[in-house]
């Protein structure tokens, strides 16, 4: 079972996520903006980050390189309803494991989740 971060300012789909990893059997960690996640990604084990990319204040990129500077192995997969070559180019400059678009499907999750885990588990078998 994982930790899994879910930053998203919808709370529709924040809840959905939530469901779905749970489901999944793994454990959802919540929060409504990038402040709010990072803090949570420091206080808590996080195994797998879900971050929308458009959220007020601070964006979903920029999570993603304050968490880099604190874990530069942290699995980070950047979500957004909004695809565009910059967004998946932002996500690869800043070693985002992955980018998914909206709506993600249960089986897509899956599949992220078994992979990133797996990564997980393989960067703490080489530290």
């Amino acid at each position: 079972m994982g930790n899994i971060l879910v930053i998203d300012d919808e709370p529709s789909v924040a809840n959905l996520f939530s469901e779905m990893i749970k489901s999944l059997g793994h454990n959802p960690i919540i929060a409504s903006n990038a402040t709010e996640g990072l803090k949570l990604f420091k206080k808590n084990p996080v195994d797998i980050t879900f971050v929308d990319i458009k959220l007020p204040g601070v964006s979903g990129v920029e999570f993603l390189k304050e968490v880099k500077k604190i874990d530069s192995k942290a699995i980070v997969v950047v979500i957004t309803g909004y695809p565009s070559s910059e967004t998946i180019t932002e996500t690869i400059l800043h070693n985002g494991y992955s980018y998914l678009e909206k709506p993600i499907t249960m089986e897509k999750l899956r599949i992220i989740i078994e992979r990133g885990l797996k990564k997980k588990n393989e960067n703490n078998s080489t530290s």
